[in-house]
């Protein structure tokens, strides 16, 4: 990050306690609004590009495969734009911030020691079980 965030206490508010919290991102909705009025909605987020900028949308490639590193960003900007329109029935989560891959890639080494482990071990451990059942039972 070129430039992170710095505590400013001129200008920011004060430090929340040890294990307390900021407002991020706050949702909300109109509370004194007339019956037979359309809900009055509005989301605020404490930063001016947090749905464009470089880390929102850095990504990876793994096996031909490009994903996002972290698509919150995006999902949340498309999850508020259906909330402001109404439309709250159309938000879930997207394929793409489930296509992350959950595991780092594995290198040659241990793909081979899988492979043979599969390929070798399971008929060998099978024959050990068979051996060890037969010498057991008599």
């Amino acid at each position: 990050m070129p430039d992170p965030p710095r505590y400013d206490a001129g200008v920011d508010p004060a430090r929340p306690a040890p294990g307390g919290s900021w407002t991020l991102a706050l949702a909300a909705t109109r509370a004194d609004q007339p019956a037979d009025a359309r809900s009055g909605r509005v989301v605020v987020v404490g930063s001016n590009a947090w749905f464009t900028d470089a880390l929102a949308f850095a990504y990876d490639a793994t096996d031909n495969r490009v994903t996002l590193r972290s698509p919150g960003n995006a999902e949340l900007f498309e999850a508020s734009i259906l909330w402001l329109a109404g439309q709250d029935e159309l938000i879930a989560a997207s394929a793409g911030a489930r296509a992350r891959p959950r595991i780092k890639p594995l290198d040659a080494g241990t793909i081979t020691a899988i492979r043979w482990a599969v390929v070798a071990g399971l008929p060998l451990l099978s024959l050990g079980a068979g051996i060890a059942w037969r010498v057991l039972r008599g």
